[in-house]
């Protein structure tokens, strides 16, 4: 996440501002005390113009905090690729399920705006 926030010569604070968190959270999420749920990670990865695979597999960070840890009975033991390969997948997951969430979130607003009409009628 750094590298992409450096690449668009964004400091913490800009893009802290942007999706609108404090700069501290931003600060714990960049330096592994806290994670991001999969929203703000989407926020992030939007205005950051980058994919959700590419932000996680750019930041080797993730990949070694999760060294000797178990996912799903999987354990990692230092096997970088395939925590990068498990890592592909996840974030292609999220990133379906954002895609998902958004077009019901258009859905939702249309038949919200559909029903205003008719009760304006």
């Amino acid at each position: 996440m750094i590298k992409a926030r450096q690449r668009k010569n964004l400091s913490q604070r800009e893009l802290a501002d942007a999706v609108d968190i404090p700069q501290s959270t931003l600060s714990s999420i960049e330096s592994d005390k806290s994670i991001p749920n999969a929203i703000l990670l989407n926020q992030i990865c939007q205005y950051l113009e980058v994919d959700m695979t590419d932000l996680l597999n750019d930041d080797t960070r993730i990949i070694n905090n999760l060294d000797n840890n178990v996912i799903n009975g999987n354990v990692i033991n230092g096997n970088v690729e395939t925590f990068k390969t498990f890592s592909d997948e996840i974030a292609k997951g999220l990133a379906d399920l954002l895609k998902n969430y958004e077009k019901l979130k258009e859905e939702n607003q249309k038949l919200k705006e559909e029903i205003k009409a008719i009760r304006n009628k």
